[in-house]
């Protein structure tokens, strides 16, 4: 008659078969990193989507609005001529899901980047830097230097809001460009404003220069690492409403909407 298996294997020589088992499994078992993987996709998303043939908008899983880095350097780009006029807001998303993304400013989670389309045929440029994760949208197309835009801070508010304010008062427009990039940071001619209709901030008139209260246009604040630009506004605008648009050296453009009261 055959031993039993307990009679084939002693006691002592179990914990020694359990070790050796052990040891081979996890020799040939994967090991999960424990870091975070690089994303492979991503995506600006908004309420601009369906424009571009998304089911709708805010989809992070439509890559009709995808982001691509074509030469490595950590920078992701879309440019698009679909958006018609109208005032959007937009964030990036990471893998096809909102469970990271990133709003204004670079901040995970943060508030919805605003920007404006006013002609029909404009080219729309987003870019996301992988490493600030700052979303930058250009409205006029790939900017050259592209400086990492963040604003417009209170008092202003960014479209679709309309700012109220009394006509003949000035302004501070406050915004953040990656630092101290010196004072001449605007366009030529620019900032300039146009009347625009109160209901549906349609351009009106033609652009005009703005004049500045006193006799510095722009001033960087070092502590806040914020730039403030101070805007003149006219009395005889009472009544009216009008788009401030500060377009800089690098190409790019930003805008706010003021309702100016009598």
């Amino acid at each position: 008659m055959f031993p039993s298996s307990q009679e084939q294997h002693p006691r002592w020589i179990r914990p020694i078969l359990v070790a050796v088992v052990g040891t081979l499994l996890s020799a040939t078992l994967p090991v999960r990193a424990s870091h975070t993987p690089a994303p492979t996709q991503v995506t600006v998303v908004g309420s601009f989507q369906s424009e571009l043939g998304c089911p709708g908008d805010w989809q992070p899983d439509c890559l009709r609005s995808w982001l691509q880095d074509v030469d490595g350097d950590g920078i992701y780009t879309f440019a698009t001529r679909r958006i018609p006029p109208g005032a959007y807001e937009a964030k990036v998303a990471l893998d096809e899901s909102w469970d990271v993304n990133y709003g204004g400013g670079g901040v995970q989670n943060g508030p919805n980047v605003p920007f404006v389309v006013v002609t029909t045929g404009t080219e729309v440029f987003f870019s996301w830097n992988s490493v600030t994760k700052v979303l930058t949208v250009s409205v006029e197309g790939a900017p050259g230097g592209m400086f990492e835009f963040t604003g417009f801070f209170a008092p202003v508010a960014n479209p679709p809001a309309m700012n109220s304010v009394n006509a003949g008062r000035a302004i501070p427009v406050k915004f953040i460009l990656n630092g101290d990039q010196g004072l001449a940071i605007f366009d030529q001619g620019y900032p300039s404003s146009r009347q625009v209709g109160c209901d549906a901030a349609a351009p009106i008139g033609g652009l005009e220069e703005t004049v500045t209260a006193g006799s510095s246009s722009v001033a960087y604040d070092p502590d806040a690492a914020q730039y403030v630009y101070v805007w003149k506004t006219v009395k005889a605008w009472a009544g009216t409403c009008r788009q401030l648009i500060v377009r800089f050296n690098d190409g790019s453009e930003h805008r706010a909407l003021f309702n100016f009261r009598r």
